[in-house]
């Protein structure tokens, strides 16, 4: 009996002028049964997207990380 579970992959890319510290991640359904070599080979359920690790938005481009962070902005005290 397989089961299908989620795997990610994310790694920290850059950081932009406006302050996100953006990592890619790439997302798939995967049965365990199966192998390393069918993963690679096939680009079904599959999705990469572009998370910002200090405000968490989340977009499809990076370029749609257009405003300046929330997480990086001044407080007034």
């Amino acid at each position: 009996m397989s089961t299908d579970t989620t795997q990610r992959v994310g790694s920290i890319v850059e950081r932009t002028e406006l302050g996100h510290e953006l990592v890619v991640v790439t997302e798939w359904r995967a049965s365990t049964t199966d192998s390393l070599a069918d993963l690679a080979a096939f680009d079904h359920d599959r999705r990469r997207f572009w998370r910002c690790t200090e405000c968490r938005q989340e977009h499809a481009s990076k370029d749609a990380f257009d405003a300046v962070c929330i997480a990086s902005r001044p407080t007034n005290n």
